[in-house]
């Protein structure tokens, strides 16, 4: 059977929404971002930018320059939202696995305050992520880390220069109350932020999850693979009818790490334990500003956490988290810093 029967045969499964508490499969990522081009590029899309504009005024004013200064609010959103659109089409959406999610939520947590570079973003331009199961929200709020409108998507793109727009995405469910998903029901408005570069975006804001995951693929631990998805999904217009959609898929070498951290992230805030903890225990990562000779610059990447002791010796007398991190500044070598 030739890929475009497998195509027909499949393409009535394109037009349900992706509900329920199952992870989301890289199939599932393909068709949620091509509904998601559709919808932002049609009249239901254009409407929601217009609201997303009352809560990101900066955005408004900043793109009505690069068009028109006397442009109307629904045309400025109609920019911007076919702008996007067109941006998001040419790319291939960005697949995490449950893992790397975890990993996520806590080294955002712990990332350092940063000016926003386009470095930063995974593509200059636009980009989705969508996470195969919802982000923990520990990342954000500390004590609301079962908060029942979990991440699953984000979105970014720069609309005007020197602007970007990044906005979190959570899952769509029969039952939830929205007037503008008539067309599009896979996904919720979540957080929006609008700024400019080399300005320092605040703690728990959607770029720190950008400035986080770039970290983590700086490094060894994050396994990225570009390969075509098997399964049904949109045919890109210059690679032809018949070529495979493509998809970067994202992984952690070492799965265990994403729990690991993110529990030792929720015992580390919470500042108790029932009982006492085993002998061993795990020691966090930390944010490294890391010297690359190859561009001459300073960024940021994550050194892997490690664990330490043996877990089954039993229980300690104390209650203690260890958390690796760099000296202070000025701190004298040999002496750890209190």
């Amino acid at each position: 059977m030739s890929r475009r029967h497998r195509r027909r045969k499949h393409a009535h499964r394109t037009t349900s929404p992706i509900h329920g508490r199952r992870a989301w499969s890289v199939e599932d990522a393909l068709r949620i971002q091509t509904r998601y081009v559709r919808w932002r590029a049609s009249e239901c899309g254009v409407r929601e930018m217009e609201l997303a504009m009352d809560k990101a005024p900066l955005l408004a004013a900043r793109h009505a320059v690069t068009i028109d200064s006397f442009a109307s609010r629904s045309e400025v959103a109609a920019a911007i939202s076919s702008g996007e659109a067109a941006a998001l089409d040419e790319r291939d959406p960005i697949w995490c696995d449950p893992a790397l999610g975890d990993l996520l939520a806590a080294a955002t947590a712990a990332y350092p305050a940063e000016p926003l570079r386009p470095d930063h973003l995974i593509d200059p331009t636009a980009g989705m992520v969508i996470f195969a199961r919802p982000l923990p929200m520990d990342w954000q709020v500390p004590d609301r880390a079962d908060f029942v409108e979990r991440i699953s998507a984000l979105t970014w793109s720069t609309p005007s220069p020197n602007t970007v727009l990044v906005r979190t995405w959570h899952r769509a469910t029969p039952s939830t109350p929205y007037e503008i998903r008539a067309r599009y029901r896979d996904l919720m408005p979540g957080l929006i932020t609008s700024g400019v570069f080399d300005s320092t975006p605040p703690a728990g804001s959607p770029p720190r999850l950008l400035q986080a995951l770039t970290g983590l693929l700086r490094t060894s631990m994050v396994t990225a693979n570009p390969a075509p998805a098997r399964g049904p999904g949109r045919a890109h217009p210059r690679r032809g009818p018949d070529s495979e959609p493509r998809i970067h898929r994202l992984y952690l070498r070492h799965s265990e790490h994403g729990s690991a951290e993110l529990h030792a992230l929720r015992a580390e805030r919470s500042g108790s334990r029932r009982g006492h903890p085993v002998r061993g225990h795990w020691v966090r990562g930390h944010w490294r500003n890391q010297w690359f000779a190859s561009i001459e610059e300073h960024r940021y990447i994550w050194v892997a956490g490690f664990s330490r002791g043996d877990f089954t010796q039993g229980h300690s007398d104390t209650d203690r988290v260890l958390v690796a991190h760099q000296p202070r500044p000025g701190a004298r070598a040999g002496k750890q810093p209190r």
